[in-house]
């Protein structure tokens, strides 16, 4: 057997010119422990976050009511299109960031407007878009879809912010956007603000905006395929 020696560079030259399926060929047959590293990663860092965020049980509760009766007493009525005005999500950790706005970045912007829906449980939900999304009755999962097929239904995708992730709430805005500006801590999946995202309906016999039980939001569809090669090994 022949051992021929290839610089860092070449290496990475060759990988980029790799197709997408040899390259999960390649992950899925030598890299399932490196997999498994990185697909525990995400939630070891949200769960390290998270904690970092966290203060005393009393004092959270404290926080939360405070929150809470702030958030009753300013929020604004529900308009005739069923949401309660707009608002400004804000990163606490990137304040300095706003107004601009970042192109080329990655990941979720620093600042977005929303539309907000109303109050839950455990804090506040925001319209983030329409949009028809595909049902697996199998596995309970739905992801949003450009094209309507059959049976796609509309739905309405909400992001569900907990009180213990928003650090403050500047209800008269700026001069940019006159709207509430809700400083929060990005920490939720892909450094959202969001504890868990889920899907509203409209029955057709009503305004009134149903929760789509019993599923959850599909993972993204690389993670999905890296799974599927490394299950049929």
């Amino acid at each position: 057997m022949i051992t021929v020696s290839v610089s860092s560079c070449a290496r990475q030259h060759a990988l980029r010119l790799l197709p997408i399926g040899t390259l999960l060929y390649i992950l899925a047959a030598f890299g399932g422990t490196l997999i498994t590293a990185l697909s525990a990663a995400p939630p070891a860092i949200r769960w390290w976050r998270r904690r970092r965020a966290r203060t005393d049980s009393a004092e959270r509760v404290a926080k939360r009511l405070r929150l809470r009766n702030e958030i009753q007493s300013h929020l604004p009525a529900r308009t005739r299109w069923g949401n309660r005005g707009e608002a400004i999500i804000r990163d606490v950790h990137r304040v300095d960031e706003y107004p601009d706005i970042n192109e080329r970045g990655r990941g979720i912007s620093s600042w977005f407007k929303v539309e907000l829906k109303d109050e839950y449980h455990r804090g506040m939900e925001v319209f983030l878009s329409i949009n028809y999304v595909r049902l697996d009755r199998k596995k309970h999962t739905w992801e949003i879809v450009q094209r309507e097929a059959d049976g796609d239904p509309k739905g309405f995708i909400v992001g569900r912010i907990p009180l213990d992730w928003i650090v403050s709430v500047d209800w008269e805005g700026d001069e940019f956007y006159g709207s509430p500006h809700i400083y929060c801590r990005f920490i939720g999946k892909r450094r959202q603000p969001y504890e868990e995202i889920l899907v509203y309906y409209k029955d057709g016999t009503s305004d009134f905006l149903w929760e789509l039980q019993d599923y959850k939001q599909a993972p993204p569809a690389l993670l999905q395929r890296l799974k599927r090669l490394l299950v049929a090994r």
